[in-house]
């Protein structure tokens, strides 16, 4: 079996200044997506996915102050069938997935040392692949998917010791249009909040300390329901860690890492026939050289 994906691409931009306040910026881009799938077992089959698409992407920027930015923004991408390095006979004539999305929100660098952001954002994703009514061995691409939702960023050091990642993603994610019963049904694996936390902080000029969180809210692995009629989801989780780092030379530190500190049982992906397992506590130690 032989599995062949070649690509190329060429855009073209530019952005338009008005006075100190506003910027105009514009983006066109093609993209060409050949992918070839050849197996000689047990029958010869030649398999082709050729796709040429464009995309396009223009923001508007207001700038109220030096470290201050408003902006909105639409863009278009697609997704081809074998965007996966694979390709059935199923999906080797579907057209790609094209998604829409509108943005707007609002940066602002405090102190040109903390970045703090939000934004509300909606995508459209139309030619969405679903099985097809009639034979759901086959798939088709006559459904239509939305996502709405908002995020919250903050980056960067409170305090010249204390530096903080965090963020928080609210999202509704679900079916719109489909020839299946799925209507209104939330997309496969997107979690309705999700929230990322890391911090350290520096004890001593030498010892650092920090940790973070990971939650992700419950998903479900098909906006379809089971051979059997039952509509099924994963639960949410929450993993901690912790991280420790000493500093024992000026170009060398040693820094432990402990993952999932409390061990927790998590599925870290999932789709319409398995789950991936997530990882279990582990433990790591680092020595880092820099010259």
């Amino acid at each position: 079996m032989r599995f062949t994906a070649d690509t190329a691409a060429g855009y073209i931009g530019d952005t338009l200044e008005f006075g100190r306040l506003f910027e105009l910026e514009g983006v066109a881009r093609v993209d060409q997506f050949n992918a070839t799938y050849d197996n000689a077992i047990p029958t010869p089959t030649v398999l082709q996915s050729p796709d040429v698409e464009g995309s396009y992407r223009a923001a508007l920027v207001y700038k109220p102050a030096r470290d201050a930015r408003v902006y909105v923004m639409w863009g278009t991408s697609f997704d081809p069938s074998a965007e996966n390095l694979s390709l059935s006979a199923t999906t080797a004539d579907l057209a790609p997935e094209r998604e829409h999305t509108l943005e707007a929100g609002a940066k602002w660098n405090l102190n040109r040392s903390l970045l703090l952001s939000a934004d509300i954002f909606q995508t459209v994703q139309d030619n969405y692949r679903e099985a097809d009514p009639v034979d759901p061995e086959l798939e088709t691409i006559a459904g239509t998917a939305r996502s709405r939702g908002f995020e919250l960023l903050a980056q960067g050091r409170i305090t010249p010791r204390w530096l903080v990642l965090s963020g928080y993603t609210y999202m509704v994610a679900k079916i719109i249009a489909s020839p299946n019963d799925d209507i209104g049904q939330p997309l496969q694996d997107a979690p309705r909040n999700s929230v990322r936390l890391f911090s350290t902080y520096d004890i001593t000029d030498r010892l650092t300390a920090g940790g973070g969180l990971n939650y992700s809210s419950s998903r479900v692995p098909s906006s379809l329901p089971d051979p059997n009629g039952f509509w099924q989801a994963v639960p949410g989780y929450t993993t901690v860690s912790l991280l420790a780092r000493y500093q024992l030379r000026p170009n060398l530190s040693l820094q432990v890492n402990v993952d999932n500190l409390f061990d927790e049982h998590f599925y870290d992906g999932t789709d319409d026939n398995h789950v991936n397992i997530g990882a279990g506590r582990s433990v790591h130690f680092t020595l880092a050289f820099r010259q």
